[in-house]
């Protein structure tokens, strides 16, 4: 897999060890960088009242071609106490992997979307004696997951807990088995700025061509 971008992320230095083919192509420009408060895009759910602040949790789908991950974000620490709670005032956060879909379904447009979502069960959070874990091993991707608005195309997870979750050859092979599958046999003299091509090859316009210090 050929990948255009100037971001790096923790799975691009496979294409070191299995090689770069130019006739699979991830033009992942336009990527944004995350930090551990971006993973914030879904609203913090639950009441909002400073004595349920351990029951504070949120949902996020990580696509990854072919392959769902629902992420739940949980055991959030906020910065003071406040009578409702928003990510902006989050410290900390545990978060853990839900589940994994593979029913070989692509949603989003892009190889790589970081999407806010709930679930789609609404007396999940209604009634205690609902078994919102069962409820979700039990059914399908689109039985159990409603999309909201808020997404973020070609994700760059380097600077995130996400890292520690997903093994980073796992990403590789499921963004390279996705662009194989489309026969993408884009023209890798796809057109670029002189900049891009040399941000693509690992050089910073800003650091790589000052004049050396005398």
């Amino acid at each position: 897999m050929y990948i255009i971008d100037k971001n790096q992320d923790y799975y691009d230095y496979f294409s070191h060890i299995y090689g770069i083919d130019k006739t699979v192509t991830f033009d992942r420009r336009g990527s944004i960088v995350l930090n551990n408060k971006d993973l914030l895009i879904s609203p913090i759910t639950s009441g909002g009242w400073p004595w349920e602040r351990r029951e504070h949790h949120s949902y996020v789908i990580l696509e990854v071609g072919y392959i769902q991950y629902l992420l739940c974000i949980h055991n959030i620490k906020f910065s003071e106490d406040v009578m409702y709670y928003v990510y902006t005032e989050v410290e900390d956060y545990d978060i853990s992997i839900v589940r994994k879909y593979d029913e070989h379904k692509h949603y989003f447009g892009d190889p790589i979307t970081l999407q806010s979502c709930v679930i789609d069960n609404w007396s999940s959070y209604m009634n205690k004696e609902v078994d919102i874990d069962s409820f979700i091993k039990q059914n399908s991707f689109e039985e159990s997951i409603l999309f909201k608005s808020d997404f973020i195309k070609n994700p760059i997870l380097k600077n995130t807990k996400i890292t520690s979750l997903l093994d980073s050859q796992e990403i590789w092979v499921n963004l390279d088995n996705y662009l194989s599958s489309l026969n993408n046999d884009k023209d890798v003299s796809i057109e670029m700025t002189e900049e891009e091509k040399a941000e693509t090859h690992g050089f910073d316009r800003k650091t790589s061509f000052r004049n050396p210090i005398k």
